[in-house]
């Protein structure tokens, strides 16, 4: 059996691969979604950073947080700025996500598009 870590870690690696079926298979398989990696990144920030729209629309309908901080303080909006994906940084704008979350340099997700 595979430890939460380890679905974690599968998670993540699908979410920045942007392969969407296999984030879905592991979120019904309950792989903690909202699971720190490095620098407590979550699969959703991995997503974002990519600009994976489908792997975020998967991540999210199965109850990742769209706020979540890494240890920078980037949002996964942050991750899909600085990635220049606007429509993806537009999607997370309409399901709720901060526009004026600031990461720890202060800047928030508009000071870096």
């Amino acid at each position: 059996f595979l430890t939460s870590q380890e679905w974690a870690s599968r998670l993540h690696l699908a979410a920045w691969a942007g392969h969407a079926n296999a984030v879905k298979l592991l979120c019904e398989a309950k792989s903690p979604v909202n699971a720190a990696a490095m620098d407590d990144m979550s699969a959703l920030h991995f997503a974002c950073q990519k600009g994976h729209l489908q792997a975020v629309k998967e991540l999210l309908g199965s109850g990742a947080s769209i706020n979540s901080h890494s240890r920078k303080g980037l949002t996964p909006l942050h991750c899909a700025v600085q990635g220049n994906h606007r429509d993806l940084a537009t999607y997370l704008v309409r399901r709720g996500s901060n526009l004026s979350a600031k990461n720890k340099a202060g800047k928030t997700p508009g000071d870096l598009a």
